[in-house]
Order: structure tokens, then C-alpha cells, then sequence
């Protein structure tokens, strides 16, 4: 079997499996009530242009970080509408292992893979700091596990990639100058491969990281309105507050129906725009093979 059969297959399996748990959810719309009124012809209209302007943002920053890579834009903009349902979709974020394997499959490197899902899930929570952090300290006047546990992973990857380099030149002269041992050269193959990685995220990131940092606040600048939004129609309000729970109810804390409600939307909404961009594109084929 070719790797591009073993790709449709993982793809067909994959997303049939989003699919069913996408179905699963639709039960939370049993338990919400609507705002039928004239406000919610407002309100629905300001949710549908702050989704999109979440995607585009997200997608963006992603296509950024795999800007070298030279993909196509249009063969991008479909591979993200199918990840993001997927990532939608299913439990604990396990769409991500599902796109490190595109990417990984369409640059042709694993290592670009990981660390272009890594990165672009870095400067996400990176932007999402600079609001948690301030409401957490001049509110409940102490770090929340959650932000706790989020701005250690940003600052131990941080400072990992800031001093990797010249502990890297430091180690390698000291091990070729100083010892000629078994374990000596197991040491250098492994900073080599440190090397590798670390060039990879260089390359990644360079002459990028403002705009992609600034792509990462406009993503969640656009989805706390389309939260908004939705607790209008659902006759709700939405504060701050109500932004920081429903950030705490993502990791598994506190209250859930936002969370619900909000992915289930997204889920339709994403599946439809999926099958649509892939549909438009298979006509597209079909009609230029003929010609």
C-alpha cells in the first residue's frame, strides 16, 4: 500500500471518528435557551464575522510559522478547515497528534511538524498569558492553576531555546577538547541532534515572531467577542470573568455549558465550510481535467 492510500485512510478514519463525536455533542443544545427576539438578528451576524475572523487569525499564524515550506495557499486553507474541525471535535486535544501528521506528511518533516504545531500552540497560550495573568493578579490576587501551569510550559520553553546555544558552543568545544571518551561522543551526537532541532525552530520563527504573537492576540481578542455573542443569544452576559472560567473550563475546571455549546457550533459550522472547500476543489479538478 502507497503512503497516499495510507494517508486517505488515516484521513477517512480520522474524520469519521470527529464525526461521531461531533454528533455526540449535539445533545447540549437540549438544555439551552434561546434570545428570540429582534436583538438576536444582531447578535448572530456579530458571532458569524468574529468566527471568522478567529480562523482567519489562527490560520494565519500557522501559515506564517510553515511560510517557508512553500505550500500552496489554497491547498493550506483546506487542510486547516479539515484539522480544526477535527481538533473541534475530538476529546483532549487529540486533533493535534492528527496535524502534526499533515504537516508533517505535506513538508516532508517530521521535525517540522512537531515544532510548527509546538510553536504555533506556544505563541497561542503566550497571548492568552497577557490577559490571564493581570485578571488573575489584580482579581483573585494569586496565579490560577491553569495560568500557573500555562506560563511555566511558555517560560521553561523560552528559556530552554534562549540559553540552548551557548550551552551548546560551551559543551561542544569543552567535549572535543577536553575528552575522548565513549560517552563523549554519545554527548556530541546528542547536542547535534539538539542543533538540528533548534535550527529548525530558528528557521521557523525568523523575522516572524511579532506578527505572529499579534495574529495570536487578534484570535483571542475576535473569539472573547464571539463568546459574547453567544451568551447574548443564549440571554446571558459575558465578562471577563466569564472568559477566565470558560478558559479554566477548557483544562477541566469549573463550569462546561460555554465550552459545550461554543465547540458544537463550531463543529457544524467548520464541518460545513470543510465539505464545502472540498467539494468547490474537487468540481475545480474535474472540471480542468476535462479541459
Amino acid at each position: 500500500m502507497n503512503k497516499k492510500a495510507v494517508y486517505l485512510r488515516i484521513n477517512i478514519v480520522v474524520i469519521l471518528l470527529s464525526v461521531a463525536f461531533a454528533t455526540y455533542r449535539t445533545d447540549t443544545f437540549s438544555v439551552i435557551q434561546l434570545n428570540i427576539g429582534v436583538k438576536l438578528f444582531y447578535f448572530i451576524p456579530g458571532f458569524a464575522i468574529g468566527f471568522l475572523l478567529v480562523h482567519i487569525a489562527k490560520m494565519m499564524r500557522f501559515y506564517l510559522i510553515l511560510m517557508e515550506q512553500k505550500i500552496n495557499f489554497l491547498r493550506f486553507i483546506k487542510i486547516y478547515m479539515k484539522i480544526t474541525f477535527v481538533n473541534f471535535a475530538l476529546p483532549f486535544k487529540l486533533g493535534e497528534i492528527f496535524r502534526i501528521y499533515c504537516f508533517a506528511r505535506e513538508t516532508k518533516d517530521g521535525k517540522i511538524g512537531i515544532l510548527s504545531v509546538v510553536i504555533d500552540r506556544l505563541f497561542d497560550i503566550s497571548a492568552l498569558l497577557v490577559l490571564l495573568i493581570p485578571y488573575d493578579l489584580l482579581v483573585d490576587k494569586t496565579l490560577s492553576p491553569v495560568t500557573f501551569i500555562l506560563t511555566l510550559f511558555v517560560a521553561a520553553i523560552v528559556f530552554l531555546y534562549r540559553i540552548f546555544l551557548p550551552t551548546y558552543y560551551y559543551l561542544n568545544q569543552y567535549l572535543i577538547t577536553s575528552t575522548n571518551s565513549k560517552e563523549a561522543i554519545k554527548c556530541l551526537y546528542i547536542l547535534e541532534s539538539g542543533k538540528t532541532w533548534y535550527d529548525y525552530i530558528r528557521r521557523l520563527l525568523k523575522g516572524r515572531s511579532s506578527l505572529i504573537f499579534i495574529f495570536s492576540c487578534i484570535g483571542w481578542g475576535a473569539e472573547f467577542f464571539v463568546l459574547m455573542c453567544m451568551q447574548a443569544i443564549l440571554q446571558k452576559v459575558l465578562g471577563i470573568s466569564g472568559f477566565v472560567k470558560y478558559i479554566n473550563s477548557i483544562f477541566g475546571l469549573g463550569e462546561t455549558q460555554l465550552l459545550n455549546v461554543y465547540t458544537t457550533v463550531s463543529c457544524i459550522i467548520l464541518a460545513i465550510i470543510t465539505v464545502s472547500v472540498y467539494g468547490i476543489s474537487y468540481f475545480h479538478r474535474r472540471r480542468a481535467y476535462k479541459c
